[in-house]
């Protein structure tokens, strides 16, 4: 569906005189679709004897908790045939209020199963248990083997205590919620049990553990490949303001030599001419058009009035729009997902309600990250189309070329791929 019409309202800036073939973007259609199943689950949980799962916060984890089990029974189902009654897949929460919720939300499955709250169960069999630390602990007395372990708290699978309740051939998947942190040491240490714990375990292929952490951030994808091109720049004079507004005014927003440098770039990017030999191998198959991704309006009015007069501004519905020029062509948007139609600049406010982009020239010259949408960045497993993103990497001023080192260090902490531009072609 076609977005409302985007005409400027009283406080807003009147757009340029002209017929508007179609809007800039498209309003995403708002209906609810059904839930993908999570194949990397449950390949991991069936191939692997251990690993790690984080999920985004839009991922039931109920829902991966059902996938997690099928996989498991059909593994244990594998290994032992006709033994296969033997064997159970326990859940291990960390609270009795977790084993409750586990408990609640898993018994609609045709699995029999069973919640441990502190003591043991008659001797019955069964195929799924949800149970606390010191449940699983009284577990170990009971007559059928736990073959996979699922835990809610992976952390404390590191105390001696918990440590000592795991049999040494079962299987462990930890789950964690995308963002929890995680000292670096606790992950470090936890990595190293989990890849010991896989590699002890009979039948598994040498390569099983060597991708211990898989991520989910949202159902039925699993995270994107970035692909981050450094091209690097001159601003020119060097900028002595003190004060933060004004630098970046002067040294980002309003520098006619900048501006200039990464005008020329958008346009060359989208004419596919006069580009460096490994930024023409990655725009390769990309039909996706170019989104030039600023930190204010002030600066987005700059680059479109002096340089981009054709590419419109993307801005959210009721942002302060004073002291812009008049000839500026804006065009607020919904918070709500929105399709990208052609090349357009847009403020990191308006970045995260876009969705279906392929190629990013950041030009904000700031340190963070990137305030893109988990629909951006993540993707079909079978279909892993990566994303580009081009960075304006200043070299003058020095604030600016340390925010750039800084940039480049997030965008490896992310696990992104980095490297800098060659040479143009001839």
């Amino acid at each position: 569906m076609l977005a409302p019409s985007l005409a400027p309202r009283a406080n807003d800036v009147s757009q340029e005189v002209g017929s508007r073939p179609s809007p800039p973007v498209l309003r995403k259609d708002p209906q609810r679709r059904p839930r993908l199943p999570d194949h990397a689950l449950a390949t991991m949980v069936a191939g692997q004897g251990a690993g790690i799962v984080e999920y985004g916060p839009r991922v039931c984890l109920h829902e991966l908790l059902n996938q997690a089990i099928d996989a498991a029974l059909w593994r244990q189902i594998q290994d032992f045939r006709e033994q296969a009654d033997e064997h159970l897949v326990v859940v291990v929460c960390s609270s009795l209020r977790e084993v409750r919720w586990a408990h609640r939300r898993l018994q609609r499955n045709a699995w029999q199963l069973r919640l441990i709250a502190g003591e043991l169960f008659p001797e019955e069999v069964f195929d799924v248990v949800v149970c606390t630390w010191p449940g699983l602990r009284l577990l170990r007395r009971y007559p059928q083997h736990i073959h996979t372990c699922l835990v809610l708290e992976p952390t404390r699978l590191l105390g001696p205590e918990n440590l000592a309740a795991l049999p040494e051939a079962c299987r462990i998947f930890g789950f964690v919620r995308q963002g929890q942190a995680l000292a670096p040491s606790e992950r470090d240490d936890l990595t190293s049990f989990l890849a010991a714990r896989s590699n002890r375990i009979a039948g598994l292929s040498p390569e099983a553990a060597d991708d211990l952490w898989l991520t989910i951030p949202r159902h039925g994808h699993v995270c994107r490949p970035v692909s981050v091109l450094r091209q690097q720049i001159t601003a020119g004079s060097q900028v002595g303001d003190t004060d933060p507004v004004a630098f970046k005014q002067r040294a980002i927003w309003h520098a006619p030599h900048r501006n200039r440098q990464v005008a020329s770039l958008a346009k060359r990017i989208v004419a596919r001419r006069e580009l460096p030999a490994n930024l023409v191998a990655s725009l390769e198959g990309v039909a996706a058009p170019l989104l030039v991704v600023v930190e204010s309006l002030d600066h987005a009015a700059a680059l479109q009035v002096h340089h981009l007069r054709s590419w419109p501004v993307l801005c959210l519905e009721g942002c302060n729009t004073a002291g812009l020029p008049a000839n500026t062509r804006l065009h607020p948007i919904p918070k709500e997902p929105n399709v990208l139609q052609g090349p357009a600049i847009a403020t990191f406010a308006a970045l995260p309600y876009l969705e279906q982009l392929d190629v990013i020239l950041r030009a904000d010259g700031g340190m963070g990250e990137l305030p893109l949408s988990v629909e951006v960045l993540s993707c079909p497993l079978d279909s892993p189309q990566p994303l580009l993103v081009i960075d304006v990497a200043d070299r003058t001023p020095p604030l600016l070329r340390r925010n750039a080192r800084r940039r480049e260090q997030t965008y490896r902490q992310q696990n992104w791929d980095v490297e800098n531009l060659h040479p143009q072609q001839k």
